[in-house]
């Protein structure tokens, strides 16, 4: 092999080991950068399937945790459900 393909195989075999941000130049992103993923949070919402950080209010239903922001978007008959329970007919 000549010396050319050599170094041009080493140069790509280094491009592909780094794959690192253009904006922050790092792998992962910084929490800051603007291609940062989404916070993963204590838990993740069954509605919107966003995190839920540590000081944020949220509902333990028996089928999962539901954000604040999920809730107040629910109309009575879906937090009834989301509960576990359902309406009586009389």
């Amino acid at each position: 092999m000549c010396e050319g393909m050599a170094a041009a195989r080493k140069r790509q075999e280094k491009e592909e080991a780094i794959d690192i941000c253009e904006i922050c130049l790092q792998d992962p992103c910084h929490p800051r950068c603007p291609n940062a993923g989404e916070p993963e949070g204590k838990h993740k919402c069954i509605k919107c399937g966003y995190g839920i950080m540590g000081d944020d209010e949220y509902l333990a239903s028996p089928d999962g945790p539901v954000c604040l922001e999920c809730l107040e978007d629910m109309d009575t008959r879906e937090l009834i459900e989301i509960c576990g329970e359902e309406l009586q007919k009389a």
